[in-house]
């Protein structure tokens, strides 16, 4: 973790302004965490994170001085969960539900990209349209008003696992039977699509 702030006074001030936590929330996490106003920035926002206040990506950005940017309409952001070439996507908690979802996004850069919109609204029609046990559901599509623009988003199932790149690089080839299954349960989303 980096920071710019100084203490961890200018942590609490970017973590409430945040709206992550509230000032009672973070004074009483403070108070049974033992931590000071006059402590390191970093152990403290690692104590938020142990203790499961935070996330590791929510404590990284306050600790930047960063306190927008937490929340997508009914969505707190918790972790980047990877990019591609339309955006970012993200591990986000429904306020509703308590589910913890995929929030995909367009990337801030490309908020007046109108080709790149227009492919982004294409895709999320599309996606909406499948439902196929091989292809990822999305659950809802929107745009909200951000500091730059519009945000579009997708709100996506989050399927938790290793992916097929991640699986090779961690066990080497795959086996014939397996390769086999893996191919087919790709083969039937695509048809579906």
């Amino acid at each position: 973790m980096t920071t710019t702030t100084a203490v961890a006074t200018d942590f609490f001030k970017h973590l409430e302004r945040s709206k992550l936590l509230s000032r009672e929330e973070i004074v009483a996490a403070a108070r049974e965490l033992g931590l000071s106003p006059h402590d390191a920035p970093i152990p403290v926002a690692k104590a938020f994170v142990r203790d499961g206040l935070l996330t590791r990506f929510q404590a990284s950005r306050v600790l930047d001085g960063r306190h927008r940017g937490f929340f997508i309409d009914n969505l707190k952001i918790e972790e980047v969960l990877g990019s591609g070439g339309m955006g970012w996507v993200y591990i986000a908690r429904d306020l509703d539900t308590n589910e913890q979802v995929a929030l995909k996004m367009l990337c801030q850069e490309d908020e007046k990209d109108y080709g790149l919109i227009t492919r982004f609204k294409m895709e999320s029609r599309a996606s909406k349209s499948l439902n196929h046990h091989a292809v990822i559901r999305t659950r809802r599509t929107g745009q909200t008003s951000g500091l730059y623009g519009e945000i579009y988003y997708m709100v996506m199932d989050l399927m938790v696992g290793v992916g097929v790149d991640e699986f090779v690089a961690m066990g080497g080839k795959f086996t014939v039977p397996l390769a086999c299954h893996v191919v087919q349960h790709v083969c039937a989303g695509l048809h579906h699509a």
